[in-house]
């Protein structure tokens, strides 16, 4: 399966979920995105996370290259090694992070060299293009084992950035809240939809989190566990957590691509804010409070087509 992918941003859950069944399917995403600044790019990063449990992989910057020919460089994270053992003098730990973060080439190529983004990953561009493998897990799905590894390719030009995700992928899911008719009218095929964690019924997705800020683990400061995890606000009807950060101003732009709700062509282009208040909606329990995660100001490219219930309606 290959999937199309495309957002320019004007200034400026990755999510990985995979459910239903089919064959093994090897699924494509591409991202072009508007360079906005040369220095704003140098000092993002960018990191995968899973969608069900929030868990997250290590982050990865960006380092630009103009030459082609330089090979990605890959170093073992010994905060993410340490962490599986237990956590002991984490001063030092942070520090000894900071010197062998992951780093993603992205070497430069003429306009004229811009990949097509057409769902075709035999483009000469990506062929040329090194490499680079994450892999995420503790997620759900993937055959039981919730992990799959992705390769990221990434090249520039002078206006544009593009990225290559893959990964393995053991299902097919297009299925999103379908509607079957009945004899007494339509009604949503959904299993858990109704507190914000739909099993059965829910599109492949896949998000990439972009962000200036100085990470030790990608979502840190973004995500925020718990039931409740903002006083005076509405419970999460999960149970997981949030996604917010804590200070005015600062925002994590989020890319995110479903499998069948996005255009063929385009992605979601979100947001990871300060926290928002409630709508009635949100208070009344029919729809889930989603703390600082939005859309971008723009127009919607689909909105569901039935009205939202509480979670015991």
């Amino acid at each position: 399966m290959a999937a199309l992918m495309r957002a320019e941003a004007a200034a400026s859950k990755g999510f990985l979920r995979s459910k239903n069944r089919s064959s093994r399917l090897r699924e494509a995403v591409y991202i072009r995105k508007s360079a906005m600044s040369r220095f704003c790019f140098l000092h993002r990063a960018f990191a995968l996370f899973d969608a069900r449990v929030k868990t997250l992989a290590t982050p990865i910057s960006l380092r630009f290259e103009r030459s082609r020919r330089r090979s990605v460089t890959l170093h073992a994270n010994p905060f993410i090694l340490a962490a599986a053992i237990g956590i002991a003098s984490a001063a030092f730990l942070v520090a000894a992070d900071h010197q062998t973060v992951d780093t993603l080439y992205v070497h430069h190529i003429k306009k004229s060299e811009a990949p097509v983004i057409d769902g075709d990953a035999s483009d000469s561009v990506w062929l040329s293009a090194q490499p680079f493998f994450v892999l995420t897990n503790q997620g759900g799905n993937f055959e039981g084992r919730g992990e799959t590894k992705v390769e990221i390719r990434a090249v520039y030009d002078d206006g544009q950035i593009y990225f290559l995700f893959a990964w393995d992928d053991p299902t097919r899911s297009l299925k999103q809240l379908p509607l079957r008719k009945a004899a007494d009218g339509w009604h949503i095929l959904h299993d858990g939809y109704e507190t914000g964690d739909e099993h059965a019924y829910s599109e492949d997705r896949f998000s990439v989190l972009l962000t200036k800020l100085d990470f030790i683990l990608a979502g840190d400061r973004t995500f925020h566990a718990g039931s409740t995890p903002i006083a005076g606000e509405p419970a999460t009807l999960s149970g997981r957590g949030l996604h917010y950060t804590t200070q005015e101003g600062v925002y994590a732009e989020v890319l995110e691509w479903k499998a069948t709700s996005t255009a063929t062509g385009f992605c979601d282009d979100d947001h990871f804010g300060p926290p928002v208040d409630a709508t009635a909606d949100q208070v009344s329990g029919k729809a889930p409070y989603h703390g600082g995660f939005a859309p971008n100001p723009g127009t919607a490219n689909y909105s569901d087509n039935f009205e939202p219930q509480p979670a015991d309606g």
